[in-house]
């Protein structure tokens, strides 16, 4: 069967071939969800709605795109919609303002710490799914899937400064989120 027929069969609802797209992008999309979402629970629900989305825009596929390409473009732009649907989780931390930096360090204490590389994937979903949403929605587009600051804003509805301020307080969280991963907690 080639892409063309596949696409149309998921059009018209042929349940082995929506399936078998399902299980195709899974592993990659899934990813995805989890680095978005509080928890995997929250994830799974992300993925069975943003692929509803997906099988709703597939009449608009145009052949010449890279399926994969498509189908990641409109189940990210699901995600967003999701996530700030979920209006008391995601705008509280979007309108606070960045505090001040405090830099701590004693320089003449020494400390010893966990080498990163040690930490496991899970680990660093586990630091991303511990921040307020927002934050794990501008790290993500911002750090992991390198959108500019432009399309990010874009994305998210939200002036420059806002995304600035909610980047350097989720580059924050994350760090110290996976500091407190490294330290055992």
């Amino acid at each position: 069967m080639s892409r063309n027929e596949f696409i149309q069969a998921c059009i018209k609802n042929d349940k082995t071939a929506r399936h078998q797209l399902i299980e195709q992008h899974y592993g990659c999309l899934m990813g995805m969800c989890r680095r978005y979402a509080k928890n995997n629970e929250q994830a799974e629900t992300f993925f069975n709605a943003a692929f509803i989305d997906i099988f709703k825009h597939l009449p608009e596929y145009n052949d010449t795109q890279d399926v994969n390409e498509w189908i990641k473009k409109i189940f990210l732009r699901s995600l967003i919609q999701q996530l700030k649907s979920i209006r008391t989780e995601y705008y509280i931390t979007t309108t606070t303002r960045v505090e001040e930096k405090k830099n701590n360090a004693d320089l003449f204490h020494e400390t010893e710490e966990q080498d990163p590389n040690n930490l496991l994937a899970e680990d660093y979903i586990r630091a991303l799914q511990k921040m307020p949403s927002s934050f794990r929605a501008m790290y993500n587009l911002h750090i992991i899937e390198n959108f500019n600051l432009k399309e990010t804003c874009e994305l998210l509805e939200i002036n420059e400064d806002s995304a600035k301020n909610t980047l350097e307080r989720a580059r924050n969280e994350f760090f110290k989120n996976v500091k407190l991963k490294m330290q055992g907690f």
